[in-house]
């Protein structure tokens, strides 16, 4: 894993088809942490006219994780995504929110094109 530079392994757990628990670690040593899972909806699930892959980098958003082990898990998901440095908010395509409410995680992906301003007349 180092020698093709991984920094997590995400492990996702199923029954009959249906993802059932995720387990995080970051390497080379730690922290791991595992989440189960529930109301999952697949991306097969959705349309085919939304269901496209989108390869822009997402901005991350966390909500809600203001305890001490809050901030950790905020850290721990946040850390999954690649930033760019010099990418300003407005730049973004694609949202992931991480939405943390009496300890279940609630996780949206928002995908969205903006309407350009230039019109001719």
């Amino acid at each position: 894993a180092e020698k093709n530079e991984f920094t997590a392994v995400v492990v996702v757990n199923e029954d009959r088809k249906k993802p059932t628990s995720m387990v995080i670690s970051h390497l080379p040593a730690g922290p791991t942490a595992t989440f189960r899972l529930s109301s999952v909806k697949l991306r097969r699930e959705y349309s085919q006219r939304r269901s496209r892959v989108d390869c822009t980098l997402p901005q991350v958003l966390t909500n809600r994780f203001s305890t001490r082990v809050g901030h950790r898990f905020s850290r721990l998901l946040v850390s999954l995504f690649p930033i760019k440095d010099a990418m300003k908010a407005d730049e973004h395509q694609r949202n992931i929110t991480f939405h943390n409410q009496r300890d279940y995680i609630f996780f949206r992906h928002h995908r969205f094109q903006k309407k350009s301003s230039d019109r001719k007349s």
